[in-house]
């Protein structure tokens, strides 16, 4: 059976056909064979990006998918990107084999298709089985195949950084004329935003970050940003968020941010060194001196300083750790390559062995490591992720070890147990000499009597106290345990907002009180909906309902956003709004001029939502494609997805609903004997 191909067409109906005769025009109108799915105890975000390439909206099932569509987004060779794009056919020893890659790029260079997925899953022996077939029969029809992993983290920040810019028709065509026209070769980006005095240097920068976005101005990778007209465009430096806690070495010495002050001068930070004196900076001195630099929280070394770093951590070894140290990284090359040495060119003698050959699957090799050296396959698994991300220097003894009875037990006993702790997550909760016996039971069986030593009962109940700062179990309701164990690691399972205007969240709630209906003259239930900006808490729209939330009424809350209120003028003056997101009082203060504002102006990029009608509704999703908005929806009885705005709720009935006539309480249980009744009041 020669490979066979199936595309789903925009009215739906599907199209089988041979895949050596299938075009790129035919993958490029096609729509997704499938969308994301839901259920409960996801981990993952799926949602829709706005793509200023193909002017819609492009669904994605992961984090790590959402930063391969900005990736191409922002790539000015792609000219289309279908998501999800046809269901791939083939016939692989014996069996039929099927497949749906995640993209599909149509490039100047020919068409890519592109599968996406975290590098620790690339060893999977299933995984790597579906991607060798689906490379064979991608490049037998002459086409380019990709498997895309985890990109740099500062090409991503500031590819991030800039797709906030990608909207056209939020600038000015004229200003973008006259910055084309300007002589901008060789001027620091910091400066670049006075170039045309007319102008306000806020409106002139973001113009210009349009442009680096569009690849008509390029970053050269000078420290201080130096820009360069025309050309292919590069984005480079690492971004760094700065905030309390963040350390810089500052002449030398490392030192902490301790707060962080809004003065008439401009901002500035309280930075503390190790011997506790403390002195204050403005933080543009912090971020462009030479004599300071970011230390980074990052887990390994920054992209400036990483054969240093691996130097540093390899020199402070003495004879015997640097010589384990060399051993063990010989025998993850043997898993990896075959040889010791990581290469076959210095293979020794009987190498490779029959259980490291090129044609073992990983998984066994793994197994076989682990039993050579009396070790567990997690432990093998532990090694050779650290092996790949920071090479010999990631095997070495952690200097500054946390001590305690889980640090000096046996690691294979206390590994053991942190494994029968998380097979517990979803069941009800067992005692702790339960885990104990159940960890000894298996200890037993996997490595052998009396190899591994086992604690006494005392110890080993302090280790499970230990383990639970891991994985809790025994602590806290069981409801509360599972919620901690299903939180997302890493930056590609986080939504962590960055500037103002990046999620909108958006939610709705029945109100705790009965309000008067002035045209039927009668109580009726009452629901508001909110808009509020992420980053910085503020509330940029708000809408109060009779009955319920209509779709026309989310809409009417994100129109407020980009268009608020005018400033009654009745209103005193400290109701109108300051700089969006700082407090008033860290401003002096002015007299108010023309007409001011109920709530801050933004152009949100994208809407956390949740599964409610009125927000998946099509006529919502119609609104976001015509204003280049990306939705992402909240997980399923996730309500930290959208923390800030349901603390905003309660917050509401606590302080304000819960003081006003007709308050009802937030149950039936908590009701008054008259509550109609003084809705009328």
């Amino acid at each position: 059976m020669e490979a066979a191909v199936s595309i789903r067409r925009q009215d739906g109906t599907a199209e089988d056909g041979a895949w050596a005769s299938t075009t790129a025009r035919s993958i490029e109108s096609a729509a997704p064979w499938r969308t994301f799915r839901w259920y409960m105890g996801q981990k993952h975000y799926s949602g829709t990006y706005w793509s200023a390439t193909v002017g819609d909206l492009v669904i994605y099932e992961s984090r790590l998918e959402l930063a391969r569509l900005l990736f191409a987004d922002f790539d000015a060779s792609v000219r289309g990107i279908v998501a999800q794009p046809f269901l791939l056919k083939k016939v692989v020893e014996g069996q039929v084999r099927k497949h749906i890659p995640d993209y599909f790029l149509v490039t100047e260079d020919g068409p890519i298709v592109v599968d996406v997925k975290p590098r620790r899953r690339l060893d999977d022996p299933v995984v790597d089985s579906t991607f060798a077939w689906t490379r064979r029969a991608v490049e037998e029809r002459g086409w380019r195949y990709e498997v895309w992993s985890e990109p740099p983290p500062a090409e991503l920040e500031n590819i991030r950084f800039l797709a906030g810019f990608r909207r056209e028709w939020l600038f000015d065509p004229e200003l973008l004329q006259k910055i084309r026209g300007a002589d901008l070769d060789g001027v620091p980006l910091g400066e670049a935003a006075g170039c045309l005095p007319g102008h306000e240097e806020e409106h002139v920068r973001a113009a210009i970050h349009h442009l680096l976005w569009k690849h008509e101005l390029c970053v050269d990778h000078e420290p201080a940003g130096v820009l360069d007209a025309g050309g292919e465009a590069g984005v480079s430096g690492a971004s760094t968020r700065v905030g309390v806690g963040t350390r810089f070495v500052y002449d030398g010495e490392a030192v902490e941010v301790i707060e962080l002050v809004a003065t008439t001068a401009g901002n500035e930070v309280a930075l503390k060194d190790v011997r506790g004196r403390v002195q204050r900076l403005s933080l543009k001195e912090m971020l462009f001196s030479d004599r300071a630099r970011v230390i980074p929280d990052g887990p390994g070394p920054s992209g400036a300083d990483a054969d240093e770093l691996a130097s540093v951590v390899l020199d402070q070894l003495g004879d015997d750790e640097r010589e384990a140290t060399a051993e063990r990284a010989g025998h993850m090359r043997e898993v990896l390559t075959g040889f010791r040495s990581g290469s076959p060119e210095l293979a020794a003698d009987a190498e490779p062995r029959d259980e490291y050959a090129l044609a073992v699957p990983l998984e066994a090799k793994k197994a076989a490591k682990a039993g050579e050296l009396g070790v567990t396959v997690r432990t093998i698994e532990r090694w050779l992720a650290a092996f790949r991300d920071h090479g010999e220097a990631g095997l070495a003894p952690r200097r500054g070890q946390a001590s305690g009875p889980a640090a000096s037990a046996d690691q294979r006993w206390v590994e053991t147990a942190l494994e029968v702790m998380v097979e517990h997550t979803n069941s009800s909760r067992p005692s702790r000499t339960f885990v104990i016996e159940r960890t000894r039971a298996r200890v037993i069986a996997r490595f052998g009597m009396e190899v591994v030593p086992q604690p006494s009962r005392a110890t080993a109940f302090r280790i499970l106290q230990d383990l639970e700062g891991r994985h809790p179990l025994f602590r806290l309701s069981t409801k509360r345990n599972r919620d901690i164990a299903g939180r997302p690691e890493g930056p590609y399972g986080k939504l962590r907002p960055t500037r103002p205007g990046e999620y909108l969240l958006m939610d709705s709630t029945r109100l705790d009180v009965f309000a008067f209906d002035p045209l039927t003259l009668r109580w009726v239930q009452a629901e508001l909906s909110v808009g509020m900006d992420w980053y910085t808490r503020c509330i940029t729209g708000v809408r109060v309902t009779p009955v319920s939330t209509k779709a026309v009424d989310v809409a009417a809350v994100l129109f407020e956003s980009f268009r608020p209120r005018p400033f009654n003028a009745r209103w005193p003056g400290g109701a109108v709004w300051p700089e969006h997101g700082i407090p008033r009082t860290a401003l002096v203060d002015v007299a108010v001029e023309g007409v001011g504002l109920a709530s801050p102006p933004i152009a949100p990029e994208t809407l956390v939502v949740d599964h409610g009608k009125v927000y998946v509704s099509d006529h919502l999703s119609s609104v976001c494609r015509r204003m280049g908005i990306s939705i992402q929806p909240a997980r399923l009885r996730t309500g930290r997805d959208k923390g800030p705005v349901e603390r905003f709720f309660r917050t509401l009935r606590e302080d304000l609903l819960q003081a006003l006539p007709g308050y009802k309480g937030p149950d039936i249980y908590s009701r008054g004997e008259n509550v109609e009744g003084e809705a009328f009041s």
